[in-house]
């Protein structure tokens, strides 16, 4: 939470900054978050979603599914407040019609942020995972069925058959992990 709170009141570009916290709240990675377009939200939709092009995926296997994200309340109310300019990239670079680097990001959380070998921008992701892989409800039972959080991370089964049957994500569960793991960040 400290850390979230540091990216908000952090000064310098507000692209770079806004890249970190886009990437905090979707723990995706950072090459997906930094080339966003304002054409892949549907933030006024009943289920607000940020749809990421397969082809811009780590795994751009064309045989998967675009990565659909359910987003958190906090999260669609925070991007409406996000200027908008005419390279429709959320986070516009200094050069026209382009977008932050990754350089740029990693960089921010390393000496904006002083987490030079204690976080990078990557580690929400396995913050998030372990954290949801260990959250139970009241009655002790897990919150999340492992494939949600998988599902978010955009990962296949280790299972080689698992994986070729896995045709859908469950994007409701995907949403649900979401959700707490923005309400966890205190977002």
């Amino acid at each position: 939470r400290e850390l979230v709170v540091a990216i908000r009141n952090a000064t310098g570009d507000a692209s770079v900054r806004n890249a970190l916290y886009l990437q905090a709240m979707t723990c995706q990675r950072t090459g997906e978050v930094i080339e966003a377009t304002w054409g892949e939200f549907q933030l006024d939709a009943k289920v607000p979603t940020w749809t990421i092009p397969r082809a811009r995926m780590k795994i751009g296997d064309p045989s998967r599914p675009d990565q659909v994200l359910h987003l958190a309340p906090q999260t669609v109310a925070w991007l409406k407040t996000l200027p908008k300019d005419k390279s429709g990239y959320l986070f516009p670079g200094r050069v026209e019609r382009s977008f932050v680097t990754s350089e740029s990001v990693s960089k921010a959380m390393r000496l904006t942020l002083g987490m030079k070998d204690k976080h990078t921008p990557h580690g929400w992701r396995s913050s998030m995972a372990t954290l949801a892989r260990g959250a139970v409800d009241k009655d002790g039972r897990p919150m999340f069925a492992e494939s949600w959080v998988e599902g978010l991370l955009d990962h296949l089964s280790g299972d080689a058959v698992k994986a070729a049957y896995l045709r859908k994500r469950d994007v409701d569960g995907i949403g649900r992990v979401l959700a707490w793991w923005v309400g966890h960040l205190g977002v």
